[in-house]
């Protein structure tokens, strides 16, 4: 019974050991070389360089912890002292700048006036840190806190980067999935740790409306939450579980579904100026153009909600567009919100599913045999026609019982709907 007692210790500091990996770098321990630094060797061209990004989710305590050091080259490379990280809603940041002045270490910390946590949709958060003291030469060295997963763990950047490590615990609470892109070799791969070493700067094309669509990273998502005898919960498990997801929220299917009333001035206007269906689409289209556009993007509805953007007249792109379905609907119109990814947020990931890549809605609406994608958000965008920054691969209607895909590749250069008239430009 010892023999096998000790057999079974043996084996389970075999497994931690080889679980627990050394951190490649500890917060606040600087390299005296890499502040001694004065070009890159890998990249002499480089005025700046990642020198670690390390990353490790501990599944017991769902917590995560990212530390990141930066070597500043050149001029032009102090930029890298204002930057933006994934966080959650409540994150612990530390920071530092450290200069060799007279072969002196000097620290200067980061204060409470440089951290701002932004929210970047309903369920995303990042972290915007301006350095203080950043000079040619600085090492800039920073640690965040938070519980939870980052939306996303880059390997790659616009410059290069020595060392980055990702390691993700599996959780027996929650279920992630993570989409890879880019086409940067890992270093090293397994089931929960992933190594990039000595990594290139990726080098933007005039083409590339942004460039971070083409990094090596991955995309990372809570699909369900599952709390033994208590709670269970899909987000992101299908594309029926997302629009299910999008129905039941307050600030989606929510808005569509209560308390408006509030257009019943509205549409009583249109159906007494206008005989037909295809009327009441321009004139509730033209009458919701009305809302100005904060220039906010989102899948959901701001915070005080439909009402309130259209009695004040000003909402995010979402306030606009539910209330145009909304105000379809109640004229007789069968109308749906179709949710996307906008060019700069880039492409739906084409094998797996993502809530949190959504991140824009228009209206889709049927008019007998004729389909109408409707954007209200532009005070000169004809209706019909949507701008540039929504045509991107394919969007999401959400009914209220079924779900369908729309490509929204144009066939033509231009395509107008005018009421009934449909129209072909160059």
């Amino acid at each position: 019974m010892m023999k096998k007692t000790l057999l079974m210790l043996c084996l389970l500091m075999v497994i931690c050991t080889a679980k627990a990996q050394k951190a490649p770098m500890k917060y606040g321990k600087v390299d005296p070389a890499d502040l001694e630094m004065k070009v890159y060797p890998k990249d002499s061209s480089a005025s700046a360089v990642i020198l670690c990004n390390y990353g490790y989710f501990d599944s017991n305590q769902l917590q995560f912890v990212h530390q990141m050091r930066i070597k500043i080259l050149k001029e032009e490379g102090k930029e890298q002292g204002n930057f933006a990280v994934p966080a959650s809603e409540k994150t612990t940041v530390k920071g530092q700048t450290v200069n060799l002045e007279n072969g002196v270490p000097v620290i200067t910390k980061l204060t409470k006036d440089g951290i701002f946590i932004e929210r970047i949709t309903k369920n995303v958060y990042q972290a915007r840190v301006a350095m203080s003291n950043v000079k040619v030469g600085s090492v800039i060295d920073v640690e965040f806190y938070y519980t939870g997963l980052p939306s996303h763990w880059s390997f790659q950047e616009n410059i290069p980067v020595r060392w980055s490590e990702l390691i993700l615990e599996e959780s027996s609470y929650f279920s992630f999935r993570k989409n890879s892109t880019g086409y940067i070799p890992l270093s090293e791969s397994s089931n929960d740790r992933w190594v990039a070493k000595d990594v290139p700067a990726f080098k933007s094309e005039p083409y590339i409306n942004n460039y971070e669509n083409y990094l090596s990273r991955f995309n990372i998502e809570i699909s369900s939450i599952h709390i033994p005898g208590d709670f269970y919960k899909e987000y992101a498990t299908s594309w029926d579980a997302v629009a299910e997801t999008l129905r039941k929220d307050d600030d989606f299917g929510g808005q569509l579904s209560s308390f408006t009333f509030y257009l019943n001035g509205l549409e009583k206007e249109i159906k007494a100026t206008a005989s037909t269906p295809e009327g009441y689409l321009v004139k509730a289209y033209n009458a919701i153009k009305k809302i100005k556009w904060n220039k906010a993007e989102s899948v959901w509805a701001s915070k005080n909600g439909l009402s309130s953007a259209f009695n004040k007249k000003i909402g995010n792109e979402a306030d606009i567009n539910l209330n145009l379905v909304v105000l379809l609907r109640k004229l007789g119109i069968d109308a749906n919100p179709m949710v996307l990814s906008t060019r700069k947020n880039g492409l739906l990931p084409p094998f797996s599913v993502s809530l949190d890549k959504l991140n824009y809605v228009i209206a889709h609406a049927v008019i007998g045999d004729k389909t109408y994608l409707l954007d209200g958000s532009e005070d000169n965008l004809p209706l019909g026609l949507l701008p540039e920054r929504t045509i991107n691969g394919r969007g999401l209607v959400i009914r209220k019982e079924s779900i369908e895909w729309v490509d929204l590749t144009p066939q033509k250069k231009k395509q107008i709907f005018f009421g009934t008239k449909f129209k072909t430009g160059t």
